[in-house]
């Protein structure tokens, strides 16, 4: 073994050191790629997409092998129950992988996942190395966030010239990822970073965040995503429960005034709170919608304690066509994400979906900017 005086385990620190910068940067940018190639969430499985696609998902993993054989310099680690909850999140996902019926592929189906896990180390450890590093990087992702909802609202835009006022009106926003549901997902990511920058910062530089906010409400109104509206109020619940007692009274007056301007500027988010007409046609995507929940709590039902493997819903889905009222023949996503945990890691997945939450929540009353983010 060398000796702390050779210089063999030096030069693979700084060799390491110089790595660790160009696979972030190199990571970075494939992410980046493959989210604003609309629409991304589809494309990135196509070639040459797919190149960047697996430079994201690999970049997390190499970070993390380089800091963690850094003997100079340790990898640091979150607070225990973080890491409890991140370990057992990867050994549910390898786990429901190697039980499920379609193994081979569901373990490429796991790198996502396994992805983000080996990312939140790898942030964790960035973060806690030198003090400061949490408000130098809140501005950066804030700018990366600016830059995805006007290259969204850019795209949506221009599918409206040459179309009716009701067409506008009823148009749904799905870029840059290619569904609407995403676009409300992002919305949702982006609004209490962007709520956060405005409240820390002062003058210009606040009213500069503060449209940053109102794009990303924008994205939300958009993309007319009912399930969207339902995480914009869980969003404000953990705001009010984050929030000084002293505020919560005005802060829950505005926050449910927004909410509902929100809630009857977008026709199909308004249709949520009308009298259902018994005369009228189904609606094909509440149809959808329940055929999809129907069937995940049947695949859940059949696995319930790892589910049939992430990635699986595609493959499965269709064995239970047959006894649903509805519905397509097959789908990618059961459009709710609990009810895709169910259906694709059973218990295992959603204890540690309930286990994050609480988590997020128990550190709100401590660190209300950090649990805004989680939320």
């Amino acid at each position: 073994m060398p000796r702390s005086s050779d210089p063999a385990p030096a030069n693979a620190t700084r060799a390491s050191a110089r790595l660790a910068p160009a696979i972030a940067l190199a990571g970075l940018a494939c992410l980046a790629a493959i989210t604003l190639a609309s629409p991304g969430a589809t494309r990135m499985f196509s070639w040459p997409w797919s190149l960047a696609y697996a430079g994201a998902l690999l970049a997390p993993a190499a970070l993390l092998a380089l800091r963690a054989f850094d003997r100079r310099q340790p990898l640091t680690l979150p607070a225990a129950p973080w890491v409890r909850l991140a370990l057992a999140a990867a050994g549910v996902v390898l786990l429901a992988a190697l039980a499920s019926p379609h193994r081979g592929p569901r373990l490429l189906w796991s790198a996502p996942l396994l992805a983000a896990v080996a990312l939140f180390f790898v942030a964790a450890d960035w973060l806690q190395t030198e003090p400061g590093r949490t408000e130098k990087l809140a501005a950066p992702v804030g700018l990366a966030f600016v830059v995805v909802a006007v290259a969204s609202l850019a795209l949506w835009a221009a599918d409206l010239p040459g179309r009716s006022a009701a067409d506008i009106a009823a148009l749904r926003n799905p870029y840059p990822l290619g569904h609407s549901s995403y676009t409300a997902g992002l919305a949702l990511l982006m609004l209490p970073w962007f709520a956060t920058l405005a409240w820390r910062a002062r003058g210009r530089i606040r009213a500069a965040w503060l449209g940053a906010v109102l794009l990303a409400l924008a994205l939300l109104v958009t993309s007319a995503s009912r399930g969207g509206i339902l995480g914009l109020g869980a969003l404000m619940a953990v705001t009010l429960l984050s929030a000084p007692f002293r505020r919560r009274r005005g802060l829950a007056i505005g926050l449910v005034a927004a909410g509902l301007a929100l809630v009857i500027a977008h026709p199909r988010t308004r249709a949520m709170f009308a009298p259902a007409d018994p005369a009228a046609p189904p609606n094909i995507s509440n149809v959808q919608r329940t055929a999809m929940l129907d069937a995940a709590r049947a695949m859940g039902r059949d696995r319930p304690l790892l589910g049939w493997g992430p990635g699986t819903t595609p493959l499965v889905y269709p064995r239970y066509r047959a006894s649903l009222a509805g519905g397509t023949e097959t789908v990618l996503q059961l459009h709710c994400t609990p009810a895709q945990l169910w259906a694709e890691l059973g218990a295992g997945g959603v204890c540690i979906a309930l286990a994050g939450c609480m988590l997020a929540l128990r550190g709100a009353n401590r660190h209300p900017t950090a649990a805004a983010a989680l939320a």
